[in-house]
């Protein structure tokens, strides 16, 4: 009883509100899982972050095939991109491989090069989201075009990282976006 009554103590001055404005609360706490619902923590969510945005592969021209110069970026299916956000201490990999240093899981590009990552509860705490967290493409499917492009891109380092804007605000629902991610033959391109 005495863990529970400081499990909520910390759960309380963690959401800054004082112990004496429920002091019932210690009393008649059910348990662990009434606890984290308190601090926003259990099973049901409270609100949600979502990231979206399109990764493009512009084909390299030139040479033999300056024709592909005129071509409109495509959208790759099958890129794996990963979301990463830094907080105070240091970088933390919010959604992505085990190898870059996060969380297992990753999030893969659609038929039509989209991407859309829902962000854990215990994500949408950081602040100013904008600043902290960017999105990378970390790999691309074996058949794309783009990869023989000669960007920084790597299957052991991630491309450059896009910057997420805020697109919505409504309902407990935060949105943001990256737009589009271009890969081209001399840089990746953010539009």
């Amino acid at each position: 009883m005495a863990f529970l009554a400081f499990a909520t103590m910390i759960v309380l001055a963690i959401l800054e509100i004082p112990a004496a404005a429920n002091p019932l609360l210690f009393e008649h706490s059910s348990g662990r899982e009434e606890l984290a619902a308190i601090g926003g923590y259990g099973e049901e969510k409270l609100s949600t972050v979502i990231i979206y945005g399109t990764v493009l592969c512009h084909p390299c021209g030139g040479g033999r095939h300056p024709h592909l110069l005129r071509l409109k970026p495509h959208p790759v299916s099958g890129a794996w991109v990963v979301v990463s956000c830094k907080t105070d201490e240091k970088e933390k990999k919010l959604l992505g491989r085990r190898r870059w240093g996060g969380i297992e899981e990753e999030k893969k590009t659609d038929e039509n090069g989209e991407f859309l990552i829902d962000l854990p509860s215990h994500l949408h705490a950081i602040p100013d989201m904008e600043k902290a967290c960017t999105v990378s493409v970390v790999r691309l499917p074996n058949d794309s075009a783009c990869n023989n492009h000669p960007t920084t891109f790597t299957n052991t380092r991630p491309a450059a990282a896009a910057a997420i804007k805020l697109t919505s605000n409504k309902e407990g629902t935060r949105s943001y976006t990256t737009h589009n991610i271009t890969l081209s033959c001399h840089a990746l391109v953010f539009t």
